[in-house]
């Protein structure tokens, strides 16, 4: 049929959505006759318009028309579909600017204004019909790094998000498209398949439950813990190919690897015998080197922001909660140091790359080279929501796993629930309010507000002191512990974060 009409295979993919669905009809106007439409019933330029252009600046009216008109021009519908959007965001902009603002400005502009938010609206709701996430690729994509089964890119997302950055002119900023992680949907795989970290979970039937699922759900159980250490996950698609996006973690891997090149008698050695490459060598101009794995260079304990605030406390937080959230997802299987980043400026940690989580396994060996178990410790607010979240609840947030998925992580939800009280007696939870020792009233919902204050005391928080506790080489096995012996490691110790050789 394709190739009766004439149709690319580029224009195909586009047209033919991965899970077997009709793409989106178009609207009783087209993009073009919206915009013939629209520029007709609003007339001709008014004289600020004309004022504004003169003066070097587009008026809002302008942008909405240049929006228009750019997305009736452009063939690809995923761009012109970003451009419909941003005609919509500036047509509600101008009538909010009107006397009266929003429904209730009046004259022939605002009527037509309305007229077009009203199909431009209905346009959207069919695209969500189609894709409810509303992540579709909206600009280009761009190579950011690969792993060992996906190569990893950079894109913005019709649909998703936008963040605020510096404008050129100091102490001003602008809206910006938000820059998201694309990893397209890899081959399905039968069974557990080939790699380690997958045979590790346990019962993972990839045919049943794709990776982009699995990432977005880890993404969605670290949001009801309470937590901030996974980047907002969605499925999304870009040019008609599948696969998940996740927002950008700022800052960088604490693990890299270097080259590190062999001497001249080992290298007329590796070129007598060949076979170098199957060996794990590699070659570039300056002769074979293998890749060495490094960590980064960094004072954890005495980490300071750069107006000199300290951040300890923010970066055994996260790695504590991540641990917490790698623990009930399972995708501590694959948590190296690789698979995480670490902001310098902040302290804070996030995780990437969670497509080995969930399975059938709740437990795994103490000896085991990735997972760490339970965290020692946690911070009050996220100990309280993983309190209060209910079977109910958390059963929803991974409703999508199988049954057998479904239950292996209620089962290790409910063992974190009980290591949560557990760590209430002991003393592992950190930060927040708690009650003061000795008799309380049980009347308590009768005290005005200074009279409760004063049963409660504020638990100490996380500093330089908690750090030692539990880096100590007798403390119990964490992502911190782990961190900081690789970074005391001198054969490990690489180049600092703010290094601009690497």
């Amino acid at each position: 049929v394709a190739e009766e009409w004439g149709f690319s295979n580029e224009q195909v993919a586009q047209a033919m959505p991965y899970d077997g669905r009709k793409p989106p009809t178009e609207s009783a106007r087209t993009a073009r006759e919206n915009a013939a439409e629209f520029s007709a019933a609003s007339g001709p330029m008014t004289l600020g318009a004309v004022f504004s252009r003169a003066m070097g600046r587009t008026s809002t009216h302008s942008k909405v028309r240049e929006a228009m008109s750019a997305a009736a021009k452009h063939e690809n519908p995923m761009e012109q579909r970003r451009l419909l959007r941003v005609a919509h965001s500036h047509a509600d902009e101008w009538l909010n600017k009107r006397k009266g603002g929003g429904a209730e400005a009046e004259g022939r502009r605002a009527d037509s204004t309305r007229a077009l938010m009203s199909s431009l609206d209905w346009y959207e709701q069919e695209h969500r019909k189609h894709d409810p996430s509303g992540m579709v690729g909206a600009s280009q994509l761009n190579k950011l790094g690969s792993g060992a089964v996906n190569t990893v890119h950079t894109t913005t997302f019709a649909g998703g998000g936008s963040e605020y950055a510096k404008d050129s002119q100091s102490g001003r900023v602008k809206e910006r498209d938000r820059n998201w992680v694309f990893k397209a949907e890899g081959e399905p795989e039968e069974g557990s398949g080939a790699h380690p970290p997958l045979a590790e979970l346990g019962g993972v039937r990839l045919e049943n439950t794709s990776m982009v699922e699995r990432n977005v759900l880890v993404a969605k159980v670290a949001e009801g813990m309470g937590t901030t250490v996974i980047p907002e996950t969605r499925k999304a698609i870009h040019d008609g190919v599948a696969g998940s996006a996740m927002g950008l973690a700022p800052g960088k891997a604490p693990l890299y690897y270097e080259r590190a090149h062999v001497s001249s008698e080992m290298a007329a050695d590796l070129d007598a015998m060949g076979g170098a490459e199957d060996m794990g060598y590699k070659r570039d101009a300056r002769g074979w080197y293998q890749d060495m794995p490094k960590v980064r260079a960094h004072d954890y304990e005495g980490a300071t922001s750069p107006s000199g605030r300290s951040v300890v406390a923010r970066t055994q937080r996260d790695l504590l909660d991540l641990q917490a959230v790698d623990f009930v997802t399972n995708a501590g299987v694959d948590r190296h140091q690789g698979n995480y980043h670490y902001d310098p400026k902040t302290g804070g940690v996030q995780g990437i790359d969670n497509d080995y989580s969930f399975g059938t396994r709740v437990e795994h060996a103490e000896s085991h080279s990735k997972m760490r178990g339970l965290p020692p410790m946690l911070h009050a607010s996220t100990a309280a929501r993983i309190s209060g979240m209910g079977s109910e609840a958390f059963a929803k947030s991974v409703e999508n796993l199988s049954e057998a998925e479904k239950d292996a992580a209620m089962q290790r939800f409910d063992v974190m629930k009980q290591h949560v009280n557990k760590l209430k007696e002991e003393g592992g939870i950190r930060g927040g309010l708690r009650l003061k020792d000795g008799p309380q009233r049980e009347d308590v919902h009768n005290l005005n507000v200074a009279e409760r204050r004063k049963l409660f005391e504020t638990r100490a928080g996380f500093d330089a002191a908690t750090y030692r506790h539990l880096t100590n080489p007798e403390a119990s096995p964490s992502y911190l512990k782990s961190l900081h012996a690789d970074t005391q490691d001198p054969r490990l110790r690489g180049v600092r974060y703010n290094d601009k050789t690497e």
